[in-house]
């Protein structure tokens, strides 16, 4: 962790926290969070790469969480994993913090009553935490079941306690046992139609949802996780580097993906919630944010918007056409 301490300004203020006194009440988390939050919407505003900013905030939330989990002995048996938009490092400033506790058998009283303890702090000092608990054959069935849940065990990443558990449970989802990439291809597709049904069939909304509407994020995941299930874990330099994408087609992705990105990192500060929407009381703040600033309020925002419809057109039309669609 070294490495990171000295690149990530997060987590040098993390340590310099926990240096203070062994134990620290939940205000000072909660004020830890509020000032790396403003440190990174400082970063932002100052150039910082986008993909860089979710990355330090992804980590300090690692760190975080690994040493809390270790101070609890009954749990040592057990596992934390990072799964979703959490599990990938791309947390924003309100992101849920999406957490799988894996149980190695099934809890006793000791276990329950820590567990309890564990998720109580991650709550008292202000993150959003969603969570499941599961034993191994509980999360098998439920990955063999659930498209949500098979997608977001291809993306999770272990954070404390025992590994030999993560390691088993990707060894049981693998795509000879369940969701074979064909399978999971099919359903995704499926799964994309009634997203496009329920937030709207063309990219040019009013209002648009920047991660579920046409081009959105959601788009851009679904060619990962579709490559992911059938060539294994691959970022989108990756999928790139082994030429399963043109270089123009990885240049749109990757642009357009930090784009939204942006768009998203603003978003979450201005409402100071997770927010995915650009509703017209955020857009000429959002507008004044990428530089149009010099119009009045209606061209500024036109403007705004017509790179947001550019951007998500491009997007849209080339996984239109990676998907076969």
């Amino acid at each position: 962790m070294t490495g990171k301490h000295q690149s990530n300004p997060l987590l040098s203020s993390y340590q310099a926290l926990c240096s203070e006194t062994e134990q620290q009440a939940p205000s000072a988390y909660t004020q830890l969070l509020s000032h790396s939050r403003d440190q990174l919407m400082q970063a932002f505003e100052q150039g910082e790469d986008i993909q860089t900013l979710l990355h330090q905030y992804s980590d300090l939330i690692d760190k975080l969480l690994h040493d809390h989990w270790e101070k609890f002995s009954g749990l040592a048996e057990h596992a934390l994993i990072a799964v979703g938009g959490y599990g990938r490092r791309e947390l924003h400033p309100a992101s849920d913090i999406d957490l799988l506790i894996l149980l190695a058998s099934e809890p006793d009283d000791q276990c329950q009553e820590q567990l309890s303890s564990f998720l109580t702090f991650l709550w008292d000092i202000g993150l959003d935490i969603g969570h499941s608990v599961r034993t191994m054959d509980e999360c098998l069935q439920a990955a063999k079941d659930d498209l949500t849940v098979i997608t977001n065990l291809i993306e999770s990443r272990h954070l404390a306690g025992a590994r030999s558990l993560f390691k088993k449970i990707q060894a049981g989802i693998c795509p000879d046992k369940m969701w074979n990439s064909q399978t999971f291809f099919t359903a995704k597709l499926e799964e994309q139609q009634h997203r496009y049904e329920k937030f709207g069939e063309t990219a040019h909304r009013v209002e648009p949802n920047l991660k579920e509407g046409r081009g959105g994020l959601r788009d851009i995941h679904m060619v990962s996780w579709i490559i992911e299930r059938e060539y294994g874990h691959l970022s989108l330099f990756e999928i790139y580097e082994h030429r399963l994408l043109q270089q123009d087609e990885y240049d749109t992705l990757r642009k357009g993906r930090e784009f939204l990105w942006r768009i998203r990192f603003i978003l979450h500060n201005i409402t100071g919630r997770k927010e995915d929407r650009l509703l017209f009381d955020y857009q000429h703040t959002l507008a004044q944010h990428f530089g149009y600033r010099d119009l009045n309020r209606n061209d500024a925002v036109e403007a705004f918007m017509q790179r947001y419809y550019t951007t998500v057109t491009e997007v849209e039309r080339l996984t239109d056409v990676l998907l076969g669609v």
